[in-house]
């Protein structure tokens, strides 16, 4: 119960330090205080000081111990938020235990060893994180090798500070280690976890079974780690399990020679015991048998004068140190003793005593019995008599174990080995013949084997748990004891165990200290050298062939560095022979994809309604732009202009298949700009397997009426420019890209272009020309440019955008194709405005008016306009008196250059251009009556023209305006 409170309470400390982990890096995270970074660092370190100090101060107490998670702060200051965070974190912690400890009393033992390990802690997490993980974040694993590692210093600078009470030392570190261990290992572990998961920094654990593509994608740096770690591990494992075995072969080898050797000493003790009592015995005999004589002497001369009696007998005890002395008769009965009681007793009543009556047959002088045991309290007596002359009896004398103290001493076995130790706690007990302890220590005096807790065992070593403790056993026998000597298995394995741990730790910090230098070994002269081969290889790989590789730290990279260069050389002299043949054969695809594209401007002479231009500027030898435009009928024209994706040949190849696909269905004169693009589309999906896409958008337009359908795959918004405005990006919809979906739908809309008006087309090359700054050329900047030279032809136009990107992007690299088209709609007779009025005289103010305030709006100057107004009245005032007609539209449209009105009446057929011309050279008498008017019109417009189609008259005036 004790311990697992303890767990819960490590593990609360434990988290609440991960907690203050995260907390540190949210507020880092929200505030930046990163980019004050002295700042940063030193408000870390001083966080985790004080959680330092805070653990120092609320450690948990176990086992009489206390245990604490101090050095996890530094650790995780060092390794999770930068060196100095993490030197600072140790010294605040290290430099505040030793002085509580030092001179306020708290945990004074430990003092030195505590303040040690949290310093090291800090500088250790800073030096890993500086030079083994290059300033990046440990995995969890690592994280959490590392605190242990750290602990285990911990506890080897507690066994080294006090190694001259080891003894204690090893308890503590006992008791101490695998808790803290853990938790501080948990605490780094935890904490650069929780770091991760918070950051989003997602790395996989360190472990070895990866897929293929990990593997692919996995530094050999991590690699080398992970295998490094596991031989490491395995190599420690075996060298302690080794060491541990071998020392406990020892261990047990050495305590079955000392018992042996104690046993040996027990029997000498109890060989030495018997000899004394052999000894005393007989010289107590002796001494009995002497004392037994001078009583006789006494007693002789006491009968002769008659004053033998029992007092005298007492008398004589006092004088000669004995228990009794009694005076027997020749009949065997007592006649005289000095103990009362005894007078008149028989000597014949008992064995003991029947045995002195041989003094009464005459020759024997004297009888000694042997020193024996009598009483409930088996206290030692011996008797000695002697016969008194002329068969008158004999003389007994008696000692008790007053009298025989030294020899009871030596009868008592107890005593042998009562206060024999082997070790500090082991003992030594000397059992009888049915295995009745008889010596040791008094609480097992009397105790049998299985009390003791052993059972049935007659001699050799072994295991039991006597009186409930685990012991190491070994028995002995010779033809009378048993020698049965223990000592407990804590005790016996006590110094195999400080070495073992001792052994542990400091094999944990080599194997430690290998890791990272081999580690740091390998990385300088084999990692390293290969990012430098890598470099260069990477820089071949993008073309740069004039790289040398020059990695010359030992005969392989040497090998390979020149293996590398004359594999260079010998490519730069394929690639030098291949660019030779594929440049002809570019050439000759880049003549094949422009003839496929209209170039020649202008490209369509007789037709005056517009004017277009487009050029394509590939970024490689051929592109993947393409434009068209043709005429799908008489008034109808085409507009294309697309973008495949990538560049190259495949770009190249795929372009003229969508170019050529459009323009089938287009030319079909069935289909609706949306209809052909869904088309193309379905066409183009089919069998695309390398999946390139393409974005297009197309206009058909009618040129007489600027009626134009229009749909758009993707592509960039167009530009246009209304008569007299600024050029502005058309903000149409979009479509999904030609050859992404099979079965995309695309929406068309309609556009009215007006006579002046100018329609800019372009792809992204255009606007995303990068400068050497990486800057794009934007359309912005396009506007910018349109709109500042607006008054150019379109051919001129395409030429100014093309300077002004070549201004932009300077000495960079073109990245993409440009290209370009523009249109601009001049006025014809299909695209007047009109005003639909009855042919009446009494219509003619409505008539001029509208066609004045036309020609008005169009900054017409008053003299174009005083001529055309003659001229209108001319032909309305014609067709409201002879045309007949009932319903008349007057059309007027005008351009930078000409203006134009359209008269067009239901009238009855009538081309007022047969009628002959007057004679103005005559006088007004002598001239024919009648047109004069007409003749005024044909001398102020530039050209009339009539026609009389599907039952109307059409009779049109162009008036061409001189700049």
């Amino acid at each position: 119960m004790e311990t697992l409170y303890m767990m819960l309470q490590m593990f609360a400390a434990v988290m609440i330090m991960c907690g203050v982990a995260v907390l540190v890096w949210w507020l880092n995270k929200k505030y930046n205080i990163e980019k004050r970074p002295w700042l940063y660092r030193v408000a870390v370190g001083v966080i985790f000081g004080v959680m330092a100090i805070l653990s120092t101060h609320f450690g948990v107490k176990y086992e009489a111990m206390v245990v604490n998670v101090r050095d996890t702060a530094p650790l995780i200051a060092g390794l999770l938020f930068g060196p100095w965070s993490g030197i600072i974190a140790g010294v605040i912690g290290g430099v505040e235990r030793y002085i509580v400890g030092k001179y306020f009393g708290i945990g004074v033992y430990t003092t030195v060893a505590c303040s040690v390990s949290t310093i090291l802690a800090g500088v250790i997490a800073a030096l890993l994180r500086r030079f083994v993980f290059e300033n990046k974040k440990p995995t969890p694993l690592y994280g959490f090798a590392i605190g242990a590692v750290m602990e285990v210093f911990h506890m080897l600078a507690l066994l080294i500070s006090k190694i001259n009470d080891i003894n204690y030392a090893f308890e503590i570190v006992r008791t101490v280690t695998l808790p803290m261990v853990l938790f501080t290992a948990l605490g780094v572990m935890i904490a650069s976890f929780l770091i991760s998961v918070v950051s989003g920094r997602n790395r996989k654990n360190a472990n070895l079974r990866h897929s293929a593509k990990d593997r692919e994608s996995m530094p050999i740096t991590r690699t080398f780690q992970l295998w490094l770690l596991v031989f490491v591990v395995i190599g420690f494992a075996m060298t302690f399990t080794f060491t541990y075995v071998a020392q406990t072969r020892v261990t047990v080898d050495n305590m079955q020679s000392v018992m042996k050797l104690y046993a040996e000493d027990v029997w000498t003790k109890i060989d030495e015991v018997e000899q004394g009592i052999s000894d005393a015995e007989k010289l107590m005999k002796e001494q009995s048998i002497m004392a037994g004589y001078s009583v006789k002497n006494d007693m002789v001369y006491a009968m002769s004068n008659g004053s033998l009696s029992n007092e005298l007998l007492t008398e004589l005890c006092k004088a000669y140190r004995i228990y009794v002395i009694e005076v027997i008769g020749a009949d065997g009965v007592i006649d005289y003793s000095s103990v009362a009681d005894h007078i008149g007793y028989d000597m014949a009543n008992s064995d003991q005593s029947k045995e002195f009556l041989v003094l009464l047959d005459g020759v024997t002088e004297y009888y000694v019995q042997d020193i024996q045991q009598i009483g409930y309290d088996g206290s030692y007596v011996m008797y000695a008599g002697v016969a008194l002359p002329d068969g008158k009896g004999f003389i007994q004398v008696g000692y008790d174990s007053s009298n025989l103290s030294a020899y009871s001493e030596l009868l008592d076995f107890s005593s042998i080995t009562a206060e024999s130790r082997i070790g500090e706690a082991g003992f030594i007990l000397v059992l009888d013949e049915d295995y009745k302890v008889v010596s040791g220590s008094a609480i097992y005096v009397g105790m049998g084997l299985r009390s003791l807790g052993i059972g049935t065992w007659q001699e050799g070593f072994g295991e039991f748990y006597i009186m409930g403790e685990k012991s190491y056993c070994y028995m002995e026998r010779n033809e009378k004891y048993n020698a049965l000597l223990v000592i407990s298995d804590e005790e016996m394995y006590k110094d195999r165990d400080i070495f073992a741990i001792e052994t542990a730790f400091n094999g944990i910090l080599l194997f430690a200290i290998i890791f990272v230098l081999i580690f740091q070994l390998v990385r300088t002269v084999i990692v390293r050298n290969l990012h430098k081969i890598n470099q260069s290889l990477a820089r071949i790989t993008r073309g740069n062939l004039s790289e040398v590789v020059n990695v010359r730290t030992n005969a392989e990279f040497t090998s390979l560095s020149d293996d590398i260069n004359s594999t260079v050389k010998t490519l730069k002299r394929y690639i030098a022979d291949a660019e030779s043949r594929i440049d002809k054969e570019l050439e000759f695809a880049k003549e094949i994809q422009y003839s496929a594209l209209p170039t020649v401007y202008p490209p369509f002479p007789e037709r005056k309604e517009f004017d277009i231009c487009a050029s394509m500027d590939a970024a490689k030898e051929v592109g993947g732009d393409f434009y068209d435009y043709f005429f799908m009928d008489a008034n109808k024209l085409v507009m294309v202009i697309a973008d495949v994706s990538g560049k190259g040949i495949p770009a190249a190849l795929f372009m003229m298949k969508s170019k050529t696909l459009i323009k089938s269905l287009a030319e079909t004169g069935k289909m609706s700009a949306a209809k052909i693009l869904e088309s193309a589309n379905n066409e183009l999906c089919d069998g695309n397997e390398a999946e390139m896409f393409v974005t297009a958008w197309i206009g058909i337009l009618d040129v007489t009426t600027g009626e134009m359908n229009c749909a758009n795959a993707g592509h960039e918004y167009p530009v246009i420019m209304r008569e007299s405005g600024d050029f502005e990006l058309l903000i149409d919809k979009h479509g999904f890209v030609l050859a992404g979906m099979s079965g995309a739908r695309y929406r068309e809309y309609s556009l009215k272009v007006n006579p002046g008006d100018k329609i800019f087309l372009y792809t992204d090359g255009v606007v995303e020309a990068t400068d050497k700054n990486n800057e794009l050329y934007g359309v912005e900047r396009l506007l910018k440019v349109l709109n500042d030279n607006k008054q150019l032809t379109v051919h001129e136009t395409l030429k100014k955008v093309r300077e002004d990107i070549d201004l932009f992007v300077g000495d960079a690299p073109q990245f993409d194709d440009i290209t370009m088209m523009a249109l601009e709609l001049h006025l014809s007779k299909g695209n007047l405005k009109e005003l639909e009025v009855e042919p009446k005289l009494e219509q003619m103010p409505t008539v001029t008016d509208f066609v004045e305030e036309y020609l008005e709006s169009k900054d017409i100057p008053m003299k174009h306009i005083a001529q055309i107004n003659i001229a209108v009245d001319e032909i309305f005032s014609n067709i409201a008196r002879y045309s007949n007609a009932t319903r008349s539209t007057v059309g007027i449209g005008a351009s930078q250059d000409k203006i134009i009105i359209k008269f067009t009446d239901d009238g009855v057929p009538y081309n007022p251009l047969d009628k002959d011309d007057p004679d103005v050279t005559l006088g007004a008498e002598e001239r024919q009556i009648g047109g004069l008017g007409i003749f005024m019109v044909k001398k102020t417009m530039s050209d009339v023209s009539y026609e009389y189609t599907e039952g109307r008259n059409i009779l049109t005036l162009t008036k061409e305006l001189k700049k």
